[in-house]
């Protein structure tokens, strides 16, 4: 069987990488699946307990997007 390889295995402590604009962040996670290049998995922010979609973009890296920030816009009278 020829496959992409399986970069994280579940259980791997995994660099996680925030991009937005020029600003890069990154933290520490625990994959909670394997995933492959280019897979969505969730993974875990070690620091806040807090779980994530992240994608597989390495060996024990996976990256997120940034979250949405909803604003209202109120109509002005």
């Amino acid at each position: 069987d020829l496959g992409e390889p399986v970069l994280i295995k579940s259980g791997a402590t995994v660099s996680v990488i925030l991009k937005s604009g020029a600003l890069t962040l990154t933290a520490t996670g625990q994959a909670l699946s394997d995933g492959k290049n280019g897979a969505a998995i969730q993974i875990m922010n070690v620091q806040s307990k807090r779980v994530l979609q992240a994608v597989v973009t390495g060996p024990d890296q996976v990256a997120v997007q940034a979250p949405r920030t909803i604003t209202s816009v109120s109509a002005a009278k």
